[in-house]
Order: structure tokens, then C-alpha cells, then sequence
């Protein structure tokens, strides 16, 4: 009679598209792109469309949101501003910058 091995199970591993580094699917934060179009925070990881991972650090936010929108890239879909606004209510503490959130500045 043979020993059976049993191993513990492994946590799915996830990339966030902002800084490549790769994490437990449940440290990161998934957005989807919604069969509609549009792009929202998945809480459960469950919702139906495209998905792409975010980690908590703020530069990355600004990064996946900002001029390079990588998170635009990941989803291939364009983010509009409805939908960034709405997905910076999910971002860590650290607010990102209006300038790489789109918005444009009062120069005084």
C-alpha cells in the first residue's frame, strides 16, 4: 500500500497590470470590463467580462489610471471618465493625482 501525499492547497496567483508583480488573488483588487462596456470594481471576483488585478499600492493605481492607462490596455476597452471617477473610489488611501486621473488643472 502506497503512502498518499497530500499538499496544501495553492492560493490562485494574479499579476497587477500596473507594476507586473505578481500576488494571492485576494490581495489584489479585480476590476472588470462589463459586457456593457463599462468598467467597474469586483468585490467578489466573480462578476462576468474581461478582469484585470490592481495591488494596493497607490503608485499603481496611478499608473493603471494615469496617462499610460495600462488598465485601459489589460481591458482593451477605453475607461471613460464616469467610470475612472467611480474606480478611484476603490483606490487606496493615498488619493491619485488629478492630472493622472485625466482632469485638467486651474493654473492661477
Amino acid at each position: 500500500m502506497s503512502a498518499v501525499r497530500t499538499h496544501p492547497p495553492r492560493a490562485p496567483q494574479r499579476t497587477c497590470v500596473a507594476c507586473r508583480e505578481s500576488g494571492e488573488k485576494r490581495g489584489l483588487t479585480r476590476l472588470v470590463r462589463a459586457a456593457d462596456g463599462t468598467v467597474r470594481h469586483d468585490p467578489t471576483g466573480r462578476l462576468p467580462g474581461r478582469g484585470a488585478y490592481l495591488c494596493s499600492q497607490p503608485a499603481c493605481w496611478e499608473r493603471a489610471l494615469g496617462k499610460g492607462d495600462a488598465l485601459a490596455r489589460a481591458l482593451r476597452a477605453s475607461i471613460t471618465p464616469a467610470d475612472r471617477a467611480t474606480l478611484l473610489t476603490h483606490a487606496p488611501a493615498t488619493p491619485v493625482s488629478s492630472e493622472a486621473s485625466g482632469q485638467e488643472r486651474d493654473h492661477a
